[in-house]
């Protein structure tokens, strides 16, 4: 099968990829610049964006699945619309390009910080939206995937998939909860939000990735599912690196007004300066809230897989500590 993937030289798309080849598909990976060093007969780099609807048709012709990983992540961006062009207008662009391919079904990667914010019990796919969107990134990812969501139709089928905190090895891209393991390795102390109960979600990301590939293949057409793994308080999440390393950290807790604070002062710099912020107020918010999800709907419909985060973390440690096998992957030339 001949599988379009854009975002293929992401973090999670490196491994994407890597699995594709790995269940025997034909893989097309669209680049812009440079792409990981990942070789196999069935892999074809394209060099190419997502900024002319007639290019992008010749790109995905001979196609039959799509998985649209592609986009502008980050909590901050000088060019406000950039967030726009980037998550909205693209994926506009490759649904219609798509369909005129003749692509039958496709898969786009939107992102968890489109879900709310949980109260007691862990939110749902379907749940209510409990605050507005307050970042750039979030509110581009939300209308991107209603176009996607909107656009299924028999013929042209789409899914959407919602990862949390992913974690986990591969080969590229820098990941926030990668980078508290490596701060717990490297230094006597580390801070968390409050006094660190607040809870969110932590995915493998082997897990994600499989369940892009489940929701190709079961996921139901219109419908979008959270991939996500087992929900933790920032203590039980260094309690298990506590147990895992054998590693004893002090632990500081930061007042939210502290953080606002700090946050403020960051983006008056920016303003200034023009450079990006060290923290926004809308990630502070994100952190000092409860960001429980529910991975039953994926469970249920598409026998999708959670690794226990102690588990992830162990398999995370040892590939800093460099006896991973995710480093690469080369099969031919």
């Amino acid at each position: 099968m001949n599988v379009f993937v854009t975002g293929g030289t992401g973090y999670i798309g490196s491994r994407l990829v890597q699995r594709l080849l790995e269940k025997g598909d034909t893989v097309v990976a669209l680049y812009r610049t440079e792409h990981p060093a990942i070789e196999h007969p069935s892999l074809r780099w394209v060099k190419g964006s997502l900024d002319n609807e007639e290019s992008i048709v010749q790109l995905v012709q001979g196609c039959m699945k799509v998985y649209h990983m592609a986009g502008l992540a980050r909590m901050w961006h000088p060019d406000k619309n950039a967030f726009f062009a980037s998550n909205v207008e693209a994926t506009e662009r490759l649904l219609r390009a798509a369909q005129q391919a003749g692509v039958t079904r496709s898969v786009f990667t939107s992102t968890a910080s489109v879900i709310s914010y949980s109260i007691k019990t862990p939110i749902r796919e379907n749940d209510p939206l409990l605050e507005p969107y307050d970042d750039d990134y979030s509110a581009s990812k939300f209308v991107a995937e209603q176009l996607v969501l909107k656009a299924s139709r028999p013929g042209f089928e789409t899914v959407v998939v919602n990862p949390p905190r992913v974690y986990g090895p591969s080969m590229v891209g820098n990941n926030p909860v990668n980078n508290l393991v490596k701060g717990y390795l490297k230094r006597g102390f580390y801070f968390v939000p409050g006094d660190g109960s607040y809870e969110a979600n932590y995915a493998f990301i082997d897990d994600v990735v499989e369940g892009h590939i489940l929701a190709m293949e079961k996921g139901k057409p219109g419908e979008r599912y959270i991939l996500g793994g087992e929900n933790h308080s920032y203590n039980s999440f260094y309690k298990i690196l506590e147990e895992e390393l054998k590693l004893n950290r002090k632990a500081f807790g930061m007042p939210r007004g502290v953080m606002n604070a700090v946050a403020s002062a960051s983006e008056m710099i920016t303003n200034l300066s023009g450079r990006a912020p060290f923290v926004t107020s809308s990630m502070v918010g994100k952190l000092y809230s409860n960001r429980l999800l529910s991975v039953d709907k994926a469970v249920n419909e598409l026998g999708y897989r959670v690794t226990p985060l102690a588990e992830g973390l162990r398999k995370t440690i040892q590939s800093l500590n460099g006896s991973n096998g995710h480093n690469g992957y080369s099969h031919g030339k």
